[in-house]
């Protein structure tokens, strides 16, 4: 049976176009409590946004591909995982 194209079809296109023009590499978002806490933004919901935010906007034109590390974020909770799917969204919406 023919697997239909989906949402996985829109998602192939973008990845191949994204790995043609930036390359393979996909930067993972995972800061460390010390970068946090050097950066004075502390290991919190409200840190991990600002930290999202200004690596976002780093990491725009540089690579095409970024993955946050769950395993981080996940003892902040469900917030956290909300935020960070926003923050997905913002991405998209800044290169476009």
């Amino acid at each position: 049976m023919p697997v239909p194209p989906w949402p996985w079809d829109a998602f192939a296109t973008r990845f191949a176009g994204t790995r043609t023009e930036y390359g393979p590499l996909v930067w993972g978002r995972d800061p460390s409590v010390s970068v946090l806490d050097s950066w004075g933004i502390g290991e919190t919901p409200d840190g991990l946004d600002r930290f999202a935010d200004i690596a976002l906007s780093a990491a725009i034109g540089t690579v095409g591909l970024v993955k946050l590390q769950a395993a981080f974020h996940e003892r902040h909770g469900g917030e956290v995982f909300t935020r960070a799917f926003l923050d997905v969204l913002n991405s998209r919406e800044m290169t476009s």
